[in-house]
């Protein structure tokens, strides 16, 4: 927060269900920035210093023949554009330990920062802020945020906190998947309840050991 200007960051979120495709890359961020041009001609005309970070970024990457393709792209922005631009990447850290040894990402970055999970307060700001940024406003348990009390806040954060160890990439995704409603410029959010998991000792063994294998 205090180096980088927030008003001049530029957050590019994959698909939910990922994307290898270029083409799907660029118009994430022609959509992002409302911008119908060249993906080099967009940063071409990026201002100096502006922060572009890449949320989930292992969303753009599969393990098979050509599914690094979004990858390459982003490591030649960084390389053509990294004097003016900052870019920030961020990652599951197991599938970067796979990604760091096909693709010269450690190469191209300036460091590589292994993050810990956040405590419920983290999440809480950190969630708020990205939310705050959106111009929007939230219900919760019909009351409007500038009615909820910092106790229902807090219950609120420490129920993320509990359901996603505290792992940023997962909350934020958690609170969009916890947004029930919409009204006009309010959305209507809900408490996170953590999956049931007992279903999973219903497999048969097989299928157990497939699912570890995909994990």
């Amino acid at each position: 927060d205090h180096y980088i200007d927030k008003k001049n960051t530029i957050w590019i979120d994959p698909p939910i269900e990922g994307s290898t495709d270029v083409e799907a890359f660029s118009r994430r961020i022609q959509n992002q920035l409302n911008i119908q041009e060249d993906l080099f001609d967009i940063f071409n005309n990026m201002t100096y210093e502006t922060t572009v970070v890449f949320n989930d970024m292992e969303l753009w990457w599969e393990r098979r023949s050509g599914g690094d393709e979004v990858l390459h792209k982003i490591i030649d922005l960084i390389q053509i554009y990294g004097s003016k631009v900052l870019f920030i990447l961020n990652c599951n850290s197991h599938s970067f330990n796979i990604i760091k040894k096909l693709l010269p990402f450690e190469d191209n970055c300036l460091s590589i920062i292994d993050c810990e999970p956040f405590n419920a307060k983290e999440l809480q700001q950190l969630i708020l802020g990205r939310h705050y940024s959106s111009g929007i406003t939230f219900n919760y348990k019909d009351s409007n945020e500038e009615s909820v009390s910092q106790l229902s806040l807090s219950l609120l954060f420490n129920s993320y906190f509990n359901t996603t160890k505290g792992i940023p990439g997962v909350a934020l995704n958690t609170w969009k998947s916890n947004i029930m409603d919409s009204e006009e410029d309010t959305i209507i959010i809900k408490k996170p309840q953590s999956p049931d998991y007992k279903i999973l000792m219903d497999l048969q063994p097989d299928w157990l050991t497939i699912l570890a294998l995909f994990i």
